[in-house]
């Protein structure tokens, strides 16, 4: 990578959703305007920038993560990093006639972001964080679960009373059911799995993570002593949402979309192999996970205030509409 591809790839991952005028780049860096327009259009055909017209005169450059718009036949889905989507991506990988980019996210609030921010087309995170988010962001729209179960809580040899949950997810929920039970607990959060189950192995009595994470620790001897139905019933971990902008403009395609999903039950390898790549867990573990999940889950409008009101949030139904699409099973 040349260093202008460098100095501008840092310089607009800073900016995100704000981006940067052309003409800047000519005052920031000493470099000829042939070699950045050269650059420029490389990055463009490499679908990582995005230039716009900003007035007559002017253009504006995002990253294509961050560009706050709908862009012509392109979808950009932010997800965690889970194997809980493998079953989305594979259907969305079918997909010809449109561009797919998955964005990768190391946390809830950072994807969530990037909804209200307008620069994806969907999200897969976790019920708990989209509905606290809906409730404060009118663009969200909530579409339907993305399963559930894939989630454990184990537990380490360990002489103390730590717990390690993550931050704004299911797992708080799940970790909150266990503590009603073990109260007696020190509560400690991680961002990153990897760095959750690192710090579980080293110092910590329990942790609440979720697949792959669960059954590569799994895999190295630890016992686990509660599974996510256990506590959780059915309640689904994670949901596709979307930006209102884009379902204006795409309802058929979005509507045909969750309806598919609803009965489709193939694993794209090259999805697999992705989530094993963005995870750092064994292709073999990857699959293994998949059998922790309900895919099928059924969940409608009274499921949903029920789940919202086991968070002891109090809701209309008139904002609730707003909020969720209810797709009759």
């Amino acid at each position: 990578m040349n260093d202008l591809k460098k100095l501008l790839l840092r310089e607009l991952n800073k900016r995100k959703y704000s981006g940067m005028a052309q003409y800047e780049i000519e005052a920031l860096y000493a470099f000829s305007r042939s070699y950045i327009s050269e650059t420029l259009t490389s990055l463009e055909k490499n679908n990582i920038i995005i230039r716009k017209n900003n007035g007559k005169l002017t253009k504006r450059i995002w990253l294509i993560e961050y560009y706050p718009d709908v862009i012509d036949n392109y979808i950009r889905i932010g997800i965690l990093k889970s194997s809980e989507y493998s079953l989305f991506l594979s259907l969305v990988n079918e997909i010809k006639d449109n561009k797919i980019k998955i964005i990768p996210y190391n946390n809830t609030v950072d994807l969530m972001n990037a909804v209200v921010n307008n620069a994806l087309e969907f999200a897969l995170s976790p019920v708990f964080s989209q509905i606290i988010f809906s409730l404060t962001n009118s663009n969200i729209l909530m579409l339907g679960p993305v399963s559930s179960g894939g989630s454990f809580i184990m537990e380490n040899n360990m002489d103390n009373n730590i717990f390690y949950t993550s931050e704004v997810s299911s797992m708080m929920l799940f970790t909150g059911e266990f503590f009603k039970r073990n109260s007696d607990i020190t509560i400690r959060t991680y961002s990153n799995p990897l760095n959750g189950s690192k710090e579980f192995e080293n110092n910590g009595k329990y942790i609440a993570i979720w697949e792959p994470y669960a059954s590569s620790i799994q895999d190295r001897g630890y016992k686990i002593i509660n599974d996510y139905k256990s506590l959780m019933d059915d309640d689904p971990c994670c949901f596709i949402a979307t930006n209102k902008y884009y379902y204006a403009d795409n309802k058929k395609f979005v509507d045909d979309l969750i309806w598919k999903y609803k009965n489709y039950n193939k694993f794209d390898n090259s999805i697999l192999a992705y989530i094993s790549k963005i995870t750092k867990i064994k292709k073999s573990i990857i699959e293994k996970s998949l059998h922790n999940y309900n895919f099928k889950l059924k969940f409608d409008l009274n499921d949903m205030k029920t789940y919202i009101k086991k968070l002891g949030i109090i809701i209309s139904d008139e904002k609730l509409k707003d909020m969720y699409i209810d797709y009759k099973n």
